[in-house]
């Protein structure tokens, strides 16, 4: 959280700005439960393909009116696959 006092020409004229960065609760419970589902899908053996398609359904979730999508390189840089959701 930041809190600015600016001046403006005027003396009398003050402005006050707060901006205040943070995630609600809801958000932060969703986030924290989508991270679980994803270890269980990891710990459980699910194929990598399964497992991405989740973190990118995660991350628009979280993020909201946004896309998420993860493109699979080889060792060779070449492209291999894309995965969204």
């Amino acid at each position: 959280m930041r809190i600015e006092d600016t001046s403006c020409h005027e003396p009398k004229v003050r402005r006050r700005q707060l901006l205040l960065a943070d995630i609600d609760e809801r958000k932060r419970t969703e986030a924290l439960n989508g991270e679980k589902r994803l270890l269980e899908m990891v710990a459980s053996g699910r194929p990598l393909e399964d497992v991405l398609e989740a973190t990118c359904s995660l991350v628009e979730a979280i993020v909201g009116n946004n896309k998420c999508s993860i493109l699979l390189i080889d060792r060779h840089a070449v492209y291999a696959s894309r995965i969204t959701c």
